[in-house]
């Protein structure tokens, strides 16, 4: 029994050190990427690169002036911007990915031309560098680098079930009868925590004589 309350214990500190790693990996993660799930309206225009109800992975931290521009057939293919359509600005119903396929400065601000890689034109804007969210770098990535609420909720139910499995065990562990003062029949007085099988006098069960 004491074996496996160690095991459960070791495996409850384990799981609960996993956990803290997680968190702190997660929010240092957040930091610089952040998840767009693909489900809106404007899903279909990156076929085949993106696909309806792809999981990108888009870097927040890009500078603006180190995005490549450029057509998906050329040499060095243009960046894939995720940004907000311009009649949603801020609406994350209207997250939009599509290739910067041209680029210019005015006024200290950069403005990108995209477009879809399944549309044959343009698309109908100048992109203003604040309603970009940030460059994809990554499309369905492992599960290891999006479910990080999934592996947190894993690491936490171990804990707990492990925590929660040994407290139980502790409670269940059998106890030796407190002594206190226990008489033999031969006289010989015991006092202690705990109560021994046998006189140590005359060797009678105690708990047989005591009194």
């Amino acid at each position: 029994m004491k074996k496996i309350l160690a095991i459960l214990l070791s495996i409850c500190l384990l799981s609960s050190l996993a956990f803290l790693l997680l968190l702190n990996q997660k929010a240092t993660w957040e930091e610089q990427y952040q998840i767009v799930h693909m489900t809106n309206p404007y899903s279909d225009s990156m076929e085949p690169t993106i696909n309806r109800g792809d999981i990108l992975v888009v870097d927040k931290t890009v500078n603006p002036a180190e995005l490549i521009a450029g057509p998906k057939d050329a040499p060095i293919a243009g960046d894939i911007l995720a940004f907000y359509h311009p009649a949603h600005v801020g609406d994350p119903e209207h997250i939009m990915a599509h290739r910067a396929v041209g680029k210019e400065l005015n006024n200290e601000k950069w403005y990108f031309r995209t477009r879809g890689d399944a549309n044959f034109a343009n698309d109908p804007w100048q992109l203003p560098q604040d309603y970009i969210i940030g460059k994809v770098v990554d499309i369905n990535p492992p599960l290891t680098l999006v479910y990080w609420n999934l592996w947190l909720w894993l690491a936490a139910a171990i804990s707990i079930g492990t925590g929660v499995s040994s407290l139980l065990i502790v409670l269940l562990m059998p106890r030796k009868k407190m002594a206190g003062r226990v008489k033999c029949q031969c006289g010989y007085e015991y006092e202690g925590k705990t109560l021994p099988q046998r006189c140590p006098q005359c060797g009678k069960p105690l708990r047989e004589s005591e009194s």
